[in-house]
Formats: structure tokens, sequence, C-alpha cells
């Protein structure tokens, strides 16, 4: 049994969950049919050994119409960001503390 650690939908049919990385990517899947159908984003970036995502109240993850984010902890502290629904990916570093697995982001929200 799969443990996905975020959810997030934009106009309540197209959504997305994360859980922890499998064979050093993220483990990503995406729907178009409000959840009916889930298939795995074969584009999702790598992860960094001993990096991972926090099951905070499943707030890990934020989408609109054609971006996906996602923040990171435990050995690294990360934001990754796609453009384009997925197909490519950009991470930037944080200054947040990171380095053991209790620590990182936990949660982001996306304003406007």
């Amino acid at each position: 049994m799969d443990f996905y650690d975020g959810m997030a939908f934009y106009e309540d049919r197209k959504g997305y969950v994360i859980g922890d990385p499998v064979n050093g990517k993220w483990m990503i899947l995406k729907t178009s049919n409000q959840g009916e159908t889930w298939t795995i984003l074969e584009t999702s970036p790598k992860a960094n050994e001993g990096e991972a995502v926090f099951a905070a109240s499943g707030s890990s993850i934020c989408v609109d119409k054609t971006h996906i984010w996602f923040a990171s902890g435990g050995s690294s502290s990360r934001i990754f960001r796609s453009s384009d629904s997925g197909l490519h990916w950009e991470t930037s570093p944080t200054p947040i503390a990171q380095g053991v697995a209790s620590q990182g982001i936990f949660s982001i929200v996306r304003l406007g």
C-alpha cells in the first residue's frame, strides 16, 4: 500500500498527489477526472538522498491551471515548481533548517 503526503486540486477536476521518492524520483500521480483514475507523472523530478515530503495535513503541494509547487525537507529543503503541468521542473534551495529527517518545509500555500 502506497502512502501519499499531499493532495491538491484545480477546479475540482485536475489534481495531483505527492509521496516520498521511489527509486530516486518523487512519486507524483495526476488525475483529470476528479480522482476517478490516477496515472503516475513520469516526468516527476529527482530527489536528493534522504529528502522527503511531510504529511502536514496534506498541504505540501499546491496547484493552479498549469503550475505545480511542492516543498521538501529532511536532508534538503527545497521548493519544486513546474509551470507546464509537470513536464519540466525547477528547484530552489531554501534557508529553512534542514539536514535532519524532522527538518524542512512542512506546508506551502498559493496566494492569489
